[in-house]
């Protein structure tokens, strides 16, 4: 064997040993893709004052670089996680940013169990006597599963579900009118498994497209809401009242969770542009390692035998 071969069987081992390791990093190791996103909340009747909660830092997201743009106000960086300002003559603000969403959980959440997600909250009547008695009437069972199946068949076959431009954003107002949109649900839902002893939240999101570069990488999305409940082993479950998901496990593709606004209910519109998703780098040179492992397979399969033209030289000879 001569050493330009030895050379080339080195290269070949190498781009091998190279492709395994990013076959590693590909498959196990978590993903991260990086968002451009865009929030505009439109209130049918402007408020005076605006009180905006920033997207939650979780174990799947993280944002950072925020920008609020108040209709006909100049734009502002938010220093606080929540932030109230005013509107000066438009009924709608944006808020742009950066997010970071992540394929697996970065860190697991500790399980400690929170009691301020027992009680009543804005728009979160627990305290009212018509909702302690219609969860009390529902059902009698005390295991929390029986319970969550009770109310969510309550609220799916009971209810008439609402455009979003039509919510009360009250779950008492949800419960007296038997009607409301897909918020209001989430928060008669969340009060009713409140009263029954479940921490409960509601929770606003949206579904953002596939991490891979290759599809479309801006769309715009309306808010989406659903119901998070804690369960002392798995931590916080989604449960999705529009679908009818009666799985209670742990999300395991979870929806981004925007910003949220105090006190009233706007329609709100998103918009996500993929910037990049740091495993796009490693599907490249998974595709480049299989092109030189083929064509260094060849190569060494060409070596291995001589060509006929040798065959010819030698048999002269």
């Amino acid at each position: 064997m001569s050493d330009q071969q030895i050379k080339h069987i080195i290269l070949l081992f190498l781009i091998i040993l190279f492709f395994s390791g990013s076959l590693i990093i590909l498959f196990f190791l978590p993903g991260k893709a990086f968002y451009q996103i865009s929030e505009t909340h439109y209130f049918r009747n402007r408020p005076q004052t605006v009180v905006y909660q920033l997207p939650p830092e979780n174990p799947y997201q993280k944002i950072d670089n925020a920008t609020i743009i108040p209709g006909g106000g100049n734009p502002f960086k938010p220093k606080d996680e929540k932030i109230a300002f005013r509107l000066a003559n438009s009924q709608q603000f944006q808020v742009q940013y950066r997010a970071t969403v992540y394929d697996q959980p970065l860190y697991s959440e500790e399980n400690i169990f929170p009691y301020n997600y027992l009680g009543p909250s804005q728009a979160i009547e627990t305290h009212h006597p018509l909702i302690i008695y219609t969860a009390r009437q529902i059902t009698s069972s005390t295991k929390s599963y029986e319970v969550l199946r009770s109310l969510q068949d309550f609220l799916q076959n009971d209810f008439k579900l609402l455009p979003t431009e039509e919510g009360s954003g009250s779950a008492l107002q949800t419960l007296e009118k038997k009607e409301g949109n897909l918020e209001d649900l989430n928060l008669l839902f969340t009060g009713l498994c409140r009263t029954r002893g479940i921490p409960t939240k509601t929770v606003s999101g949206i579904d953002l497209p596939s991490f891979l570069p290759f599809t479309q990488n801006r769309s715009s999305y309306p808010d989406y809401w659903w119901t998070e409940i804690f369960n002392p082993e798995q931590g916080w479950v989604r449960i999705n009242l529009l679908t009818g998901e009666r799985s209670f496990h742990p999300m395991t593709k979870p929806f981004f969770k925007i910003g949220k606004t105090e006190g009233v209910s706007p329609n709100i519109t998103v918009e996500a542009s993929l910037i990049w998703y740091n495993k796009a780098t490693h599907i490249l040179i998974l595709l480049a390692g299989l092109a030189f492992i083929y064509h260094g397979l060849f190569w060494l399969i060409r070596y291995r035998r001589p060509s006929s033209s040798e065959e010819e030289f030698f048999d002269s000879e």
